[in-house]
């Protein structure tokens, strides 16, 4: 322990240095490497300098002041950012030399490489890596980078860094134990990463289970942090002889203002200059102890001209600085200071004095200047956010739950939410499997449920998820999780943003692997309960369900921190047999469950203003029968009623009444009967069309496609032939040959579009057993491909060529119905028709290559 008549000598390192949030978003846009040169190296160049003198007027002490440690002069050291990362390497017993070849290394290893330039964090992280190990190579550096940073060491070294999650408040990595402050466990190198961490760059590092980045935004200059942390480590008593504090920038005091441009985050940035003045008024009157040296390089008026200048440009305006007589006069003192160590104040009366002007005086700066970062830094992250969720490109899931919450009546499903079994999920986590048969408005129910939580008024996260087998793109695993992981990185952004960053800032995408690892760390992350609701899993293909299957299985283990999944579908054998023993909860929904639903549904439908001059007791007397015949499927009652709906007398709904059929698959065969005998072909064909079809179809583009005369699919002899005279003049009307069987929705152009009304129409229409559109799923794609063809050979001997929305759908997707069964014989004999046509081979070809 030092006499009381010693007192304690400290050096603190200024930031002003590119690794804070604010500083890398104006450097990295419009400044290079010198600018860290022209910071952080004159800081060392001015301490060269004090120590050089300090030996000078030592007896028998010829070194330069290179040669010196800083453990020679103080005994304690501390910094912020790149100050930080000084300090660190001066308390490893490095040279002052040592320390100016350390910077000149980082400094070239970081700007000379392309990852700093795209901002990507792994890369970033890597190259720091490689310039810290070349620092030890090329200084003779003798030090574990994976070694611990707290050690025995007498330079004590404190590390002004903060929190990533509450920026308000300085936090210390320390060399040294101390009373206050459970150790800084961590490793050199990872004490050196966070104090260069800005968020940008580098990403946060995490330290016994906390995320810490620079402090340079906020806490730029330290001064305060260490003054405090000097009057609990050392003993009581203990004296203060020098505090030097070493900055980079204007010396004045600027006014804090809002904007964007350079000069005024400029102003931003030299306002920490406060600190020192105030620290001047606290000092006086107590003795000369405290001093401060800052370059004056004309960054008052602009940034611009270091971009132009090189490290000599650095080491002459240092040198002009230092020969100023107020400087070398400043200097002398510090040396005078520094050799006699003759305590002047009381560190605890400093200490306190510190503490209640940190609070007064520089309270309201301070917090302006955390604030404006703060804002700084969402806007980046806003930013950020954004291009995570372009870069994940998830398919739209809103619409299709707007468009169910629309056609729901309001009373609907609420029988299950207040279910004993949906309570005992909502507490207990895990999965619940909800299913039923085919047309029971499962979709209808998932949404509610998503509804209802949305609105819930305790907190939760919730995702969901529609797997649309009109929508081939939703089809799939990685759809689903890239959607699920867009949802809920609304709710932690920090995740996201990394799993961005580390694919190289979106330069290339993620594996399923890692959506995976992302979503378990949001869950086991969230303050609250996680809710991630999928729809009609049936529809996902067999091939891609088993390996689907097994991740659900895998993050129902996530129950225990509040992981809540949702999965709807019909009783597959495969989901049967993955869910069987291993769900938490398995819910089948009978009949008697939705049977209020179906007359709610139908009251709405039989309220229509057609209804409204029928005879009532006619209108009650089909409700009766429509509820009766439902057994329980919503489809079957959906798609008689729109029969009905053609109805024109009460004769003719008595006689659709009396044979309508009670199956889903008995109702559509008698939808299908009721298309008159003239137009059946023409409904063959969009039905056949539709239900291959890889996104919806504008109506205008199915008026061509049907015009095409298919002839028999399977014929190996004959062309198809486009018929201009069989195009329809008003595509709407095309709308009516699908009946119920199809819907409207809009296309890519915002065009009306058909599409299926449900997947049970598209398997009802494939099935093997069943030859009314004489189609399965291979002869469909041929005979699509076949139109499609048509279509494009029609347009190619024509002069005037289609408008683009007569085409869109077959130039995008012609040879994907091709390449569906290209290896088929009879997909093969269909191309031979097309061998006069070598474009359509070539290009066939090229787009199954890449695919």
């Amino acid at each position: 322990m030092l006499e009381l008549e010693q007192g304690i000598r400290v050096i603190s390192f200024g930031m002003l240095c590119i690794f804070s949030p604010l500083i890398a978003c104006i450097f990295t846009c419009s400044l290079d490497g010198p600018t860290m040169e022209a910071t952080g190296l004159s800081e060392l160049l001015i301490l060269e300098d004090i120590a050089g003198r300090w030996a000078w007027d030592r007896e028998n002490d010829d070194r330069e002041g290179g040669d010196i440690r800083a453990s020679e002069i103080c005994d304690m050291v501390g910094g912020t950012g790149l100050g930080g990362f000084y300090a660190i390497l001066f308390s490893l017993h490095m040279t002052i030399s040592q320390v100016i070849e350390s910077h000149k290394i980082l400094q070239n290893a970081l700007f000379s490489s392309e990852e700093w330039e795209r901002k990507a964090t792994s890369g970033c992280s890597a190259v720091l890596n490689t310039a810290l190990a070349r620092i030890i190579e090329e200084t003779g550096a003798s030090f574990d980078l994976d070694g611990p940073f707290l050690s025995k060491n007498t330079l004590k070294c404190f590390i002004c860094v903060l929190n990533d999650l509450n920026a308000r408040r300085a936090r210390g990595l320390r060399n040294y134990r101390i009373r206050t402050s459970k150790p800084s466990r961590c490793s050199i190198r990872e004490a050196i990463h966070a104090t260069l961490a800005d968020g940008v760059h580098l990403s946060p590092v995490c330290i016994q289970d906390e995320h810490f980045i620079s402090a340079s935004s906020g806490f730029a200059n330290p001064s305060y942090e260490l003054i405090k942390e000097c009057a609990v480590l050392f003993s009581k008593g203990s004296k203060l002889a020098c505090f030097v504090n070493l900055g980079a920038g204007h010396p004045g005091i600027l006014p804090l203002t809002s904007g964007g441009t350079e000069e005024e985050q400029a102003k931003l940035l030299r306002d920490v200059e406060a600190v020192a003045q105030n620290l001047v008024a606290l000092c006086s009157g107590l003795g000369p102890c405290y001093f401060r040296l800052s370059v004056t390089m004309g960054v008052e008026s602009s940034f611009r001209w270091l971009r132009d200048e090189s490290i000599r440009l650095v080491n002459s305006i240092t040198a002009g600085y230092l020969g100023e007589e107020a400087v070398g006069a400043c200097i002398d003192d510090i040396v005078d200071t520094l050799a006699k160590r003759h305590g002047v104040v009381l560190l605890e009366r400093l200490g306190s004095l510190a503490a209640e002007d940190g609070k007064t005086k520089l309270n309201a700066q301070i917090e302006a200047v955390h604030d404006h970062v703060v804002d700084m830094k969402k806007a980046m992250d806003k930013d950020i956010f954004r291009s995570v969720k372009l870069w994940l490109t998830p398919i739209d899931q809103t619409t299709k739950l707007d468009a169910c919450i629309r056609t729901r009546s309001s009373s609907t499903c609420d029988w299950l939410w207040d279910h004993t079994r949906i309570v005992e999920w909502r507490r207990h986590g895990g999965i619940f499997w909800l299913h039923a048969g085919m047309g029971t408005g499962k979709t209808i129910i998932m949404s509610r449920i998503v509804e209802t939580l949305k609105t819930l008024p305790e907190e939760c996260f919730v995702a969901y998820y529609y797997f649309e087998f009109t929508n081939p793109s939703t089809l799939s695993e990685e759809a689903l999780f890239r959607s699920i992981v867009s949802q809920l990185s609304h709710y932690n952004e920090t995740i996201s943003k990394r799993l961005y960053e580390l694919h190289g800032n979106g330069s290339f995408q993620p594996q399923l692997s890692a959506l995976h690892t992302v979503l378990r760390d949001i869950t086991t992350g969230a303050p609250f309960p996680v809710y991630i609701i999928i729809d009609a899993l049936d529809e996902l293909p067999a091939s891609q369900r088993k390996y689907f299957l097994d991740t659900i299985l895998k993050l129902s283990l996530l129950a225990e921190y509040g992981l809540h999944i949702m999965v709807t579908s019909r009783e597959e054998i495969d989901v049967h047999e993955a869910f069987s023993g291993k769900v938490f909860l398995d819910f089948a929904i009978d009949h008697e469950m939705v049977h209020r639903d179906i007359v709610t549904f139908v009251d709405k439908e039989l309220a229509v203003k057609k209804w409204q001059s029928w005879p009532q007791k006619e209108v009650l007397n089909m409700r009766n029968i429509l509820i009766d015949k439902a057994d329980g499927m919503f489809r079957v009652v959906a798609c008689q009623i729109e029969v009905l709906q053609q109805t024109q007398t009460t004769e003719d709904m008595r006689l659709a009444l009396a044979s309508l059929p009670t199956t889903l698959s008995d109702t559509y065969l008698y939808v299908l009967n009721t298309i008159p005998s003239h137009l059946r072909t023409r409904a063959q064909t969009l039905l056949c069309i539709l239900s291959v079809s890889f996104e919806p179809v504008s109506i205008t583009e199915l008026s061509a496609l049907l015009a095409v005369e298919l002839g028999d699919p399977t014929d190996p002899i004959n062309l198809p032939v486009y018929r201009e005279g069989l195009r329809y003049h008003e595509p709407e009307n095309i709308i009516g040959l699908g009946t119920a069987l199809v819907r409207r929705t809009k296309g890519k152009n915002n065009e009306t579009a058909l599409q299926l009304s449900h997947a049970s129409v598209k398997e009802y229409l494939l099935q093997d057993a069943y030859h009314w559109c004489s189609s399965s799923d291979q002869i469909a794609h041929v005979a699509t491909a076949r139109a499609c063809l048509a279509l494009l050979i029609h347009n190619e001997n024509q002069a005037q060529q289609s408008r683009p929305s007569d085409m869109e759908y077959t130039l995008s997707n012609w040879w994907r119905h091709i390449s569906s069964n290209y290896s088929s014989q009879l997909l093969s004999q269909q191309m031979k028709l097309f061998e006069g046509f070598p474009w359509i081979h070539s290009a066939a070809g090229k787009q199954l290559m890449e695919k």
